[in-house]
């Protein structure tokens, strides 16, 4: 499949005050949250390698202990196998990338 229509595609809730739709290929994932201010997204680390790009709001994002709070045009790396976390410092829509395609999230 070629195009998607975001408002088509399920909504999931893997975390407290927030919900994900996934968009799948071969070899990345693609993920658009909707988190409330305060949601928080655990400690966490996986094989992948992650961007995230906040759309709307201000995400407070650690990652491998370093702490930034990030807005609309900021975009955040994720090494492989490296901790973090993040915190809605206000309402916010993320949009993450992450390679390989997250089989876990299908």
């Amino acid at each position: 499949m070629a195009f998607f229509e975001l408002e088509q595609i399920e909504r999931k809730a893997l975390f407290p005050n927030s919900e994900v739709r996934f968009i799948h290929t071969e070899n990345m994932t693609i993920a658009y949250w909707d988190v409330l201010e305060g949601a928080v997204i655990p400690d966490h680390k996986h094989p992948h390698e992650q961007f995230t790009n906040v759309l709307e709001g201000e995400m407070e994002v650690t990652i491998d202990g370093e702490t930034q709070v990030i807005g609309p045009g900021q975009v955040a790396f994720y090494p492989a196998n490296a901790p973090h976390s993040a915190i809605a410092k206000v309402k916010s829509r993320v949009m993450d990338v992450f390679s390989p395609a997250r089989d876990d999230y299908k």
